[in-house]
């Protein structure tokens, strides 16, 4: 008996805590801006889906963040933000 209240108890537990956990999935904003909207939430767009016509390397073509998108610009350079796209555009 004592056996199967440990596993009914942290059965309780783990599902108790992941009634806690925040959605960490990432959100694809594609940057329709050029170098003086860099940092402008305004100038990104949500997208589903990696877009295509991506090549070059001057700025982001998109990025891919979780969390607030403006505290993410606000917290990096140009070329952080240039460095941490996953495809860049001319």
């Amino acid at each position: 008996m004592k056996k199967y209240l440990l596993g009914a108890t942290a059965i309780v537990l783990a599902i108790g805590a992941s009634a806690f956990t925040t959605n960490n999935a990432n959100t694809l904003y594609k940057f329709n801006g050029n170098s003086s909207t860099m940092h402008d939430a305004s100038a990104y767009q949500v997208v589903t889906t990696p877009p295509a016509g991506c090549g070059g390397s001057a700025l982001p073509c998109y990025v891919s963040i979780t969390g607030d998108l403006q505290s993410w610009l606000d917290a990096r350079t140009d070329a952080q933000i240039v460095a941490d796209a996953p495809a860049r555009k001319n």
